[in-house]
């Protein structure tokens, strides 16, 4: 009756977050227009009539020509290596220049054997390594130039293809997976691949231009991946953040363990943390200025097509909840299932024992869990603080700068909702897993004097006197048995 209860409360949830979101998408009325920049000659600003080179080329134009003329294929012949200069901005530069046929593995030409070059601008003056030249057997993608009748000009390469070593890598760790959990690995990796899919395919596409990343079968094309458009332009990556997060602790802790008092537990602590974690992260952006804009990646979305919509600082907080989520899951889910072997083994256990034990389970598991979070996120920024260190820039300075700022608050924000999450969790598994509930002897905390020490041996991490004062009993016991002889040889240590 109490599960049929929570999952009630749970979908009524998920239907209030929903709405509230697509009530938050306002959409643009009819009076609206939208402007289409456009060069002297009357074309249009990002259309395919602009090449680049022209004053007037925009990364729409790039978009369409990659969309259309990009493609993958296999080196099947190195023509020649040969010595050359571009002229860039600074000058000319020396550059090595691999012409090689390459057999076209998708697009329109799939098939067809071209000649592609491949530019290598060695790197020896400023210490960086050189990319390798391609060889016979290598998988690239490439770019075609085309003329304004269809016809292929040139072809050059873009980068190596590496998908299939990650995809190689990627079933082997769901072969050991499955080795080492069994059943319930196949659950996790399931749970893991619905979790990627919904940031990837429906939270992304949302924020950007309000559409859906799905798979679409087409009679021509067959099974490809299409935008299904919902909304005129962009959600906020707040409500979607929030709302994917809620559904990504749904799905990942039911499918692997079920409908379980444990599953409710760890659900409510994990949802506690991430509020908690949420709420902090906000505050901090708002009071602290963060606009969002803090590297190239960031800078760059300002200037997509659909970047004037898009809230920055927005999508600074949603980083920060995504970020947090797998930690607080993890600290959430081992101390409900602590709690439930506690409690079955421990037939007599009350409430408030379970509680106080789930507490000091947690305190184990967050040593090691903040130190995996801010490690986490210590180690994507490292190549910055080294260019921080290389410059001899103060500490404060450093910390001043928004793209280690931004670094902090994920790292505070996240360690706050970890801390959060292991009392929720004790206290919401102690009240489902016994028997009695709680009593109103539960609830009683003593004298104020007895609070206050034993909160001082809390944070001591010290025992109670009444558990030192077990320990003397016993140990006058164990001595009482001892033989004389140990006896001397005890009082002749303690001397």
């Amino acid at each position: 009756m109490k599960a049929i209860k929570i999952i009630c409360v749970l979908t009524f949830l998920f239907g209030i977050l929903c709405g509230y979101t697509a009530q938050a998408a306002q959409l643009p009325s009819d009076d609206d227009s939208v402007v289409i920049d456009q060069n002297e000659d009357g074309v249009e600003i990002g259309s395919e009539q602009t090449k680049p080179g022209d004053p007037y080329y925009s990364l729409q134009d790039d978009k369409v020509l990659m969309n259309e003329d990009s493609c993958q294929g296999r080196v099947v012949e190195i023509i020649s290596k040969t010595q050359d200069e571009k002229e860039f901005a600074d000058g000319f530069v020396p550059v090595i220049v691999v012409l090689m046929k390459v057999k076209i593995l998708s697009g329109a030409r799939k098939g067809e054997i071209r000649e592609v070059t491949q530019e290598i601008q060695p790197n020896d003056d400023v210490g960086l390594n050189d990319p390798r030249p391609c060889r016979v057997g290598d998988k690239i993608t490439l770019f075609f130039t085309v003329d304004e009748y269809g016809v292929v000009q040139t072809g050059s390469m873009v980068d190596f293809i590496r998908t299939d070593t990650i995809l190689i890598v990627f079933i082997l760790f769901a072969l050991f997976l499955l080795i080492m959990c069994g059943l319930k690995g196949i659950k996790s990796f399931g749970a893991l691949l619905i979790t990627c899919a919904l940031v990837l395919f429906v939270m992304v596409p949302l924020v950007y231009d309000g559409a859906l990343f799905l798979p679409v079968i087409n009679s021509g094309k067959g099974l490809h991946m299409t935008n299904v458009q919902l909304f005129n332009h962009g959600l906020s990556p707040v409500l979607v953040s929030v709302v994917g997060s809620v559904f990504i602790i749904f799905i990942s802790l039911v499918m692997v363990y079920g409908f379980t008092p444990k599953t409710y537990a760890a659900i409510f602590g994990v949802t506690g943390g991430i509020i908690v974690a949420g709420g902090l992260s906000s505050l901090m952006i708002f009071i602290m200025n963060m606009t969002g804009v803090m590297d190239e990646e960031s800078r760059s979305l300002v200037f997509t097509p659909n970047g004037a919509h898009l809230d920055i600082s927005g999508i600074l907080f949603a980083a920060v909840l995504i970020g947090a989520l797998g930690g607080t899951i993890d600290v959430g889910i081992s101390i409900a299932s602590a709690i439930e072997e506690l409690a079955a083994k421990a037939k007599h256990i009350t409430a408030r024992e379970l509680l106080f034990s789930g507490m000091n389970i947690g305190r184990d598991i967050l040593g090691a869990s903040l130190n995996t979070l801010v490690l986490a996120y210590v180690g994507g920024a490292m190549q910055t603080l080294i260019l921080f260190y290389a410059y001899d820039m103060p500490l404060i300075d450093i910390i001043d700068t928004e793209l280690i700022s931004a670094e902090l608050i994920r790292a505070l924000a996240g360690s706050f909702g970890l801390l959060c999450t292991v009392p929720i969790t004790s206290f919401v598994g102690a009240t489902m897993m016994t028997k009695g509930g709680w009593h109103k002897d539960d609830f009683k905390l003593g004298s104020p004097k007895t609070v206050l020490k034993k909160f001082a041996y809390h944070l001591l991490g010290r025992e109670q006197p009444e558990k030192v004062v077990r320990k003397a009993k016993a140990w006058k016991i164990i001595k009482g048995s001892l033989p004389k002889s140990f006896k001397k040889v005890i009082s002749a240590k303690k001397a």
